[in-house]
Protein backbone atom coordinates (compact mmCIF):
# COMPACT_ATOMS: atom_id res chain seq x y z
CA UNK A 1 0.00 0.00 0.00
CA UNK A 2 1.04 3.37 -0.67
CA UNK A 3 0.93 6.79 1.55
CA UNK A 4 0.36 10.18 0.95
CA UNK A 5 2.24 11.14 3.77
CA UNK A 6 5.24 12.39 1.92
CA UNK A 7 3.08 14.11 -0.76
CA UNK A 8 0.86 15.62 2.25
CA UNK A 9 3.93 16.95 4.06
CA UNK A 10 5.30 18.40 1.03
CA UNK A 11 2.14 20.35 0.12
CA UNK A 12 2.12 21.47 3.36
CA UNK A 13 5.62 22.84 3.58
CA UNK A 14 4.80 24.33 0.58
CA UNK A 15 1.88 26.39 1.48
CA UNK A 16 3.62 27.02 4.93
CA UNK A 17 6.47 28.71 3.22
CA UNK A 18 3.79 30.82 0.46
CA UNK A 19 1.66 31.81 3.48
CA UNK A 20 4.84 33.53 5.22
CA UNK A 21 6.31 35.05 1.72
CA UNK A 22 2.70 36.39 1.42
CA UNK A 23 2.91 38.23 4.64
CA UNK A 24 6.50 39.10 3.83
CA UNK A 25 5.40 40.70 0.47
CA UNK A 26 2.74 42.64 2.19
CA UNK A 27 4.85 43.89 4.75
CA UNK A 28 7.15 45.29 2.09
CA UNK A 29 5.38 46.06 -0.80
CA UNK A 30 7.41 43.80 -3.24
CA UNK A 31 7.43 40.61 -5.49
CA UNK A 32 9.00 37.92 -3.41
CA UNK A 33 9.85 34.21 -5.34
CA UNK A 34 9.18 31.00 -4.21
CA UNK A 35 12.11 28.16 -4.75
CA UNK A 36 13.00 24.99 -3.73
CA UNK A 37 16.50 24.32 -2.82
CA UNK A 38 18.56 21.21 -3.92
CA UNK A 39 18.17 19.66 -0.59
CA UNK A 40 14.25 19.65 -0.74
CA UNK A 41 13.32 22.19 1.57
CA UNK A 42 11.68 26.05 0.82
CA UNK A 43 12.82 29.49 1.42
CA UNK A 44 11.99 33.39 -0.57
CA UNK A 45 13.38 35.75 -1.66
CA UNK A 46 12.93 39.52 -3.03
CA UNK A 47 12.47 39.27 -6.73
CA UNK A 48 15.64 40.45 -8.26
CA UNK A 49 17.54 38.99 -6.01
CA UNK A 50 19.93 35.82 -6.98
CA UNK A 51 18.78 32.47 -5.53
CA UNK A 52 19.99 29.05 -6.51
CA UNK A 53 17.16 26.13 -6.44
CA UNK A 54 14.26 25.56 -8.46
CA UNK A 55 11.72 28.39 -9.03
CA UNK A 56 7.95 27.40 -7.99
CA UNK A 57 6.35 30.66 -8.04
CA UNK A 58 5.89 34.39 -7.90
CA UNK A 59 4.39 35.48 -4.34
CA UNK A 60 2.39 38.81 -5.01
CA UNK A 61 1.48 41.68 -2.31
Amino acid sequence: MSCWCQGNKRLASIEKMREIARKAAKMEQSVFVLIEKPDGTYYFVKDGEDYAGTFIEYVYP
